[in-house]
This record gives structure tokens, sequence and C-alpha cells, in this order.
């Protein structure tokens, strides 16, 4: 888009973005440099801010507030093999200085 002025389409992007409707917007630089447009510009980037930063980061369990079914299967799928390896690792070791 060349730039926007229009407030329901600005109101309609905002309302998908609530939603959770990915939303991407570019604009020229050029033709978006007008008062109006510098408004609904920053009305728009706030909206991404706000979403931005309600995204919970950190792997599964970690940083999320605790350990749900979904991370303990997760860490198991990784767990059991790694605890295997070593286990297999310390017998090969205990034979080998015997």
């Amino acid at each position: 888009m060349y730039g926007v002025t229009n407030t329901q389409i600005v109101d309609a992007l905002l309302a998908a973005k609530r939603r959770g409707v990915d939303v991407a917007l570019k604009l020229d630089k050029l033709e978006s440099a007008g008062k109006m447009q510098a408004v609904m510009i920053t009305k728009l980037q706030a909206a991404s801010a706000k979403s931005e930063a309600a995204i919970q980061h950190g792997s599964f369990g970690i940083g999320k507030g605790g350990l749900d079914v979904r991370a303990a299967l997760f860490w198991a799928f990784v767990g059991i093999p790694l605890g295997w390896g070593v286990w297999v690792t310390l017998q090969s070791a205990a034979a080998i200085f015997k």
C-alpha cells in the first residue's frame, strides 16, 4: 500500500489482530509520511507491540510457570534415551576399568 488513512481499514486490521490473525502491512515510506497516516501507523504499531509482548517465550515448561503434560512428555522423550545412553556408557567404562 502507498499509505493508510482509512480508519475502517485500520480498525478491521486491529480487530483481525485481536482475533489472532497474523497481520502484516507494507507501506511506502514516502507516501505514508503524512500526519493522518502517522497516527494510523502508530496505532497499528502499538497493537503489534502489545501482541508481541504477550507472547510467552521459553521452552516447554521453562519460563511459563510450570511443567505441564506436554512438557513432561517432551522431557521424557529426550530424557529416557539420554539416561539409557549414560547408563550404557557407565557400564562400558566399568567393564574397561575392572
